[in-house]
This record gives structure tokens, C-alpha cells and sequence, in this order.
């Protein structure tokens, strides 16, 4: 389950930058996560704030559910899906809600409606505001995100909603990897290049001689699920691969045989630099005239993760000057770009439009993944992956400390 981290250096190095996943702010009310051996202590949120909700703790699964009468009927929870989720997790949505999707709202037509519904399903185009979350009403308690990214749902906002926010962070795992491989290949051999001209009637060889891969240094930046993924592919190409996560453990890749290192270090001595991190305040524009000038002449950028966490402006710089010789990009910091874009525009960027998990296997992973989460939300099980704390009342809060191994110390400081 992702959680709230906070900056740190990374052990792996001298000064080096870092970046954090999915960063939220907590209100003193809110209830913290934590781990201790064993130990998990996650929340989820089911009711507004100014609910009664009594804690049971006789049920197989440990639940915070709405005060009801045991003979009250249940009505149907209303999930609204406001972006194109695949048919197999709309069947798993229907089993237990009334589902309406509403493809292409604008921000108004989204402001209108979200107060009808329990929980709202979106992937990375819509935009789950401050504004649109106190448009709820209090009803909305369950954001689902499609995909793992985060960044377009106020965290913060959420938390003092008492929404919980929960996405699917395993499904398009392997399609995102893949991508990034696929467009490694690609920009090292030319061959969105090569392609168009041959398909407007140029027969250049000479003008499109690639590089080879083999014995060449990756630097992964975010050695997650998918950054690790790629480290395995990279591999089987026989390349050295080493990577800057602060939060990686380095036995994960010595396991997999990349070698973790500071942040100055992996840009300064790659050859292609791949990026897997989050979009956070940490990470924005991360990539900038200032990193660009830091590695060496003739690198090459993929990035298959958020357009935000590169400086577009300096990285069209870089490749004016050779600094950077290609650029492969999925994302970018306005989707979709500008026509005119330079960076899109430029002869030596390969470009695809956010395809990272467009696979029809991950596409349906990920629809069954969400809708399987919202549901059990909904249903008052504790969120597997829940990406925020949501607050609750205070005597709620009590009786959850009271449920859980609160010994666990850290760095000399209770964790709570």
C-alpha cells in the first residue's frame, strides 16, 4: 500500500536529489499507517466525518461500517465513472452498485453530478479537485483511481473530505515496462524516423545509423514496480544497469543485478536515462538545465512516467545544443501537447501518446483491479491500496489505536 513518506537523502550516496511518493499532509485528526514486523495499521474511511460509526472487531475482516439497523435494507452504493474503464470491471462494479459512466465531462458537468454519487472512478484525464470533492456533499467516500499515478487527485483535499482515495498500482505493471523498453529500442535504431521518411519516398540509411545497447549504463530513476521491471528486460539486453531510488532496498537490486547509486551519480554516468518516478512538488522539473548539464554529451532520456517531472522547455534546450542527443516521451506536461510543440516536433524525439499501460491484458487488469478496490471500500474493508488517511472522528480514531500494536518505535520516536 503506498504511503505518505516524507524527504529523505538517500542512503546510496552523498547529497542527491530525491523525490517521494504520493505526499500528503495529515490533519492532526487523521489516523497515521504503520508497520511493525506483522503489523499493518491501514484506514478506511466510510461515512462522513460528522457520522457515528462504531467499530466492530468480531468480523473476519476488521471494519469501520455505518451505524444500521440489522433489519435496515441496504440500498445500492452509486459509482460514477467518468473515464473509460474496461467492460470487465464495469461487470464487477454492477454486482453491488448502480453505475452510470459519463465519459468526457467537463469540469462543470463533473461539479453538477458528483454529489449523487458514493464513489467516483477516474483515470489520469480527469481532474478530482478541492472543488470537486466538496461538491460531493459528504456523500462521495471512495475515489478510485485507474492506474497508479496520483497526481490528479488532491490528496490533501480528500483527507479532509474524508474520502479515501485508492488506485491500481499492479495491473499495467508489465505494459508500462514493456513500453519503456520498446521505446528504448526504438530511439536508439531510429525507427519512428526511419519510417516516416521511407514512407514519404526517402531512402536514407546513412542518415539514420542507430546505436547499439549492449555493455551501454541504464539509469533507472525510481526503482519501483515498473522501474524494476525494466531493470530485468535491460538486463536480458546486456546492459549495465544501475538506478536512484531512495527508497529501494538494496538487496531488491542486487537480487536483480542493478546497482544503486546517488542521483548526481546515475545522470553523470549513464547512457540512457530511464524515469519511473512520481510526480510530486519533490520531482516537478527534477530534469532541468541544471541536471541536462550534469551528464554526459550525447545521453538518451526515456520517460514513461509524468511530463511534469522534466523542464520541456530546457530538455528542447539540451537537444538544440547535443547535450542530450534523443529523447523517447510517453507523457508530458500538458497531455495532449500542443501542436505546434517544439519538443514534439523536434527530429530527434520519439513520441507516443500516454501508451504506457494501453495493452488490452493490462486494461482489463486494471479495470477488475479498481473495481475490485472501490467495492471492497464501499463494503468497509480496509483498503489494500488506499493512498491517503482519511480523517475520522476522534472516538473512532481511539478505538483503532486501542485495535493495534502501538509499540513500534522509530528513530528513538513513536511512530504515533
Amino acid at each position: 500500500m503506498s504511503a505518505s513518506r516524507a524527504l529523505l537523502s538517500s542512503p546510496h550516496g552523498g547529497a542527491s536529489r530525491t523525490f517521494t511518493r504520493a505526499p500528503t499532509r495529515l490533519a492532526a485528526a487523521s489516523i497515521p499507517f504503520a508497520r511493525c514486523g506483522a503489523l499493518r495499521a491501514r484506514t478506511a474511511i466510510l461515512s462522513s466525518p460528522a457520522a457515528t460509526v462504531p467499530v466492530t472487531s468480531s468480523e473476519p475482516k476488521r471494519r469501520i461500517s455505518r451505524s444500521v439497523s440489522d433489519s435496515a435494507p441496504l440500498a445500492k452504493p452509486a459509482v460514477l465513472v467518468a473515464e473509460k474503464l474496461g467492460e470487465a470491471g464495469l461487470d464487477v462494479l454492477r454486482q453491488f452498485a448502480d453505475v452510470e459512466c459519463a465519459y468526457g465531462m467537463s469540469p462543470a458537468e463533473l461539479l453538477a453530478k458528483v454529489a449523487q454519487f458514493d464513489a467516483l472512478i477516474v483515470r489520469s484525464g480527469t481532474k478530482v479537485t478541492r472543488e470537486v470533492l466538496e461538491a460531493g456533499r459528504g456523500r462521495l467516500r471512495v475515489v478510485g483511481r485507474a492506474g497508479v499515478g496520483i497526481d490528479n487527485v488532491d490528496l490533501q483535499a480528500a483527507t479532509e473530505a474524508g474520502c479515501l482515495v485508492v488506485n491500481a498500482p499492479t495491473a499495467n505493471t508489465v505494459a508500462a515496462a514493456e513500453h519503456g523498453i520498446a521505446l528504448l529500442a526504438c530511439m536508439a535504431r531510429n525507427v519512428s524516423q526511419a519510417d516516416a521518411a521511407l514512407k514519404a519516398g526517402k531512402w536514407q540509411r546513412a542518415k539514420y545509423v542507430g546505436v547499439s545497447l549492449v555493455g551501454k549504463t541504464l539509469a533507472i530513476m525510481g526503482f519501483g514496480k515498473v522501474g524494476s521491471e525494466v531493470a530485468r528486460r535491460a538486463k536480458g539486453l546486456g546492459m549495465h544497469v544501475i538506478a536512484h531510488d531512495p527508497y529501494a532496498p538494496a538487496d531488491k537490486a542486487r537480487a536483480i543485478g542493478a546497482e544503486l547509486v546517488s542521483f548526481e551519480e546515475a545522470i553523470a554516468k549513464a547512457d540512457f536515462i530511464s524515469l519511473h518516478m512520481p510526480l510530486t512538488p519533490a520531482t516537478s522539473k527534477v530534469f532541468n538545465d541544471e541536471s541536462f548539464g550534469k551528464m554526459k554529451t550525447g545521453v538518451r532520456i526515456i520517460n514513461v512516467a509524468r511530463g511534469g517531472v522534466i523542464d520541456e522547455d530546457a530538455l528542447v534546450r539540451a537537444l538544440d545544443s547535443g547535450k542530450v542527443a534523443q529523447a523517447a516521451l510517453d507523457v508530458f506536461t500538458v497531455e495532449p501537447p500542443a501542436k505546434d510543440s517544439k519538443l514534439v516536433l523536434h527530429e530527434n524525439v520519439t513520441v507516443t501518446p500516454h501508451l504506457g499501460a494501453s495493452t488490452v491484458e493490462a486494461q482489463e487488469g486494471v479495470a477488475i483491479e479498481i473495481a475490485e478496490a472501490v467495492g471492497g471500500a464501499l463494503r468497509g474493508e480496509l483498503a489494500a491500496t488506499a493512498v491517503n488517511a482519511p480523517m475520522v472522528p476522534a472516538e473512532v480514531r481511539t478505538k483503532l489505536l486501542e485495535m493495534s500494536v502501538i509499540d513500534c518505535d522509530y528513530g528513538g520516536k513513536s511512530f504515533f
